[in-house]
């Protein structure tokens, strides 16, 4: 075999490698919302929920590797449209090994009457659980899609049906979701795990600059790794918050209780990951983090020596010729 014919062997096939898409690693996406000035009628102004947003995206920046696409929206830029919008185009780009985190600090509520639903309020108008059902039902069952409410009555999105009382006629995101999913004949939500502040009947209390629950939400990103595993999943952070924001609330006289659904996928997605290489904490401590992550391919390291092992073997080449 020529020298010749070696180097541009080498040559395309360090081309590949560069353009390759299988180098790309796993998105991680994360959308912030808060609103504390509303024109939607009846919504009183609050002075925590843009900060509750901000401080979100602030504090993954600081403590954590994973989330490099974040993205808020506050104030007027919080319209239901908008938001629907945003969630509706990132379930069309997002593909299997992604993860999508929702946050969303506003005033929350719920009609009565045979047939109430939950919502959550946005700057102009009210964002219903079928609506959010519809716009996660767009996301690939291979997407990890976790959402996180800081509003009044918001564990009334996500809880399952079959409670007392009127509440059993409630239509909840994971139901109506799953509703959807199966008119498409498509797998079930189990893909989509939820975070509320308080029960379907209880308000979300906060302080003048942040949510009571969030605070400690917060608290849980660099604190709430209670195995040592280098990660700190979803579900450790609700677990860590929760009774703080119970016991801090109790001793006000109120009382909040935050809760989740789904579970199983809070377990397995990462809030926060420690150190400057994800794929290599997955390998080494056997952490649970988002389980379709791609990651960086091993042999991408070697790219350069390729190159310069061309470089090399066409300069030869040419002193040969």
């Amino acid at each position: 075999m020529s020298s010749r014919f070696l180097a541009v062997v080498l040559c395309v096939f360090s081309i590949y490698l560069l353009f390759s898409p299988t180098i790309s690693q796993a998105r991680s996406v994360l959308l912030s919302v808060g609103i504390d000035n509303y024109t939607l009628t009846g919504c009183t102004a609050l002075s925590n929920a843009v900060n509750d947003a901000t401080n979100i995206v602030n504090e993954l920046a600081n403590y954590s590797v994973m989330w490099t696409e974040r993205e808020i929206l506050t104030e007027a830029e919080a319209k239901t449209a908008s938001i629907r919008s945003r969630i509706q185009t990132l379930a069309t780009e997002l593909t299997d090994g992604d993860t999508f985190f929702y946050f969303h600090s506003a005033h929350g509520g719920n009609t009565t009457g045979a047939s109430p639903f939950w919502y959550l309020c946005c700057e102009d108008d009210i964002y219903r659980d079928s609506q959010l059902a519809a716009d996660l039902a767009g996301f690939s069952s291979e997407v990890k899609v976790v959402v996180v409410t800081h509003a009044c009555y918001s564990g009334g999105l996500f809880k399952s049906s079959g409670g007392s009382g009127s509440f059993e006629f409630g239509k909840s995101v994971l139901e109506e979701l799953n509703r959807i999913r199966s008119s498409l004949k498509a797998p079930m939500a189990g893909h989509v795990g939820f975070i509320a502040s308080s029960q379907e009947d209880q308000s979300s209390w906060a302080t003048s600059t942040q949510g009571i629950f969030v605070k400690h939400f917060l608290n849980a990103i660099s604190l709430g790794d209670v195995n040592s595993d280098g990660t700190v999943t979803f579900l450790e952070a609700f677990n860590y918050a929760k009774q703080p924001t119970i016991d801090e609330l109790t001793a006000l006289g109120k009382t909040q209780i935050p809760v989740t659904d789904n579970a199983d996928v809070l377990e397995v997605v990462a809030l926060r990951q420690y150190g400057s290489n994800e794929l290599n904490e997955k390998l080494s401590s056997g952490c649970a983090v988002n389980e379709d992550y791609e990651g960086e391919r091993g042999w991408v390291l070697y790219l350069p020596i390729l190159l310069l092992l061309t470089v090399a073997i066409f300069r030869r080449t040419m002193k040969v010729t």
